[in-house]
């Protein structure tokens, strides 16, 4: 507990918060696991926390997209965002926010899926009714 104590009198929290979305963006379940066991000892403020947790998570998704509307100049990338993500354009296009959810549960489907959601260019606004509601 002192390293909580010590960022506490020295209002370095926001570093926490910073690092928080950041291990999101890398690794979502571990840091969404840790922010809730720290909230779960009282070393972190549970609302600034979740803020931070979500917003990492929706910045996830986000990028992804649009790193799938840019990947046309990268064949190899394409390829294999092809090979694992094609079967599911229609799903994709149809029911997204059921694909969202579904292929967090399926490990090494959902960044692809993200970024073959950018490549076939659905609409924004469809896009992000679907992450926020699986996010």
């Amino acid at each position: 507990m002192d390293i909580f104590n010590y960022l506490q009198a020295h209002h370095l929290y926001f570093f926490v918060y910073l690092f928080f979305v950041l291990g999101m963006l890398a690794e979502g379940l571990l840091f969404a696991l840790t922010i809730i066991f720290l909230i779960s000892i009282d070393a972190v403020p549970p609302i600034p926390a979740l803020v931070c947790m979500l917003g990492g998570a929706m910045l996830e998704q986000w990028l992804l997209y649009y790193t799938g509307k840019r990947l046309a100049n990268f064949p190899k990338i394409s390829l294999w965002v092809n090979k694992i993500a094609g079967r599911f354009d229609s799903h994709i296009q149809n029911r997204p926010t059921q694909v969202f959810v579904i292929s967090k549960f399926i490990y090494g489907v959902h960044r692809a899926i993200l970024i073959r959601t950018g490549m076939l260019n659905l609409p924004l606004k469809k896009f992000i009714k679907a992450s926020v509601i699986s996010a």
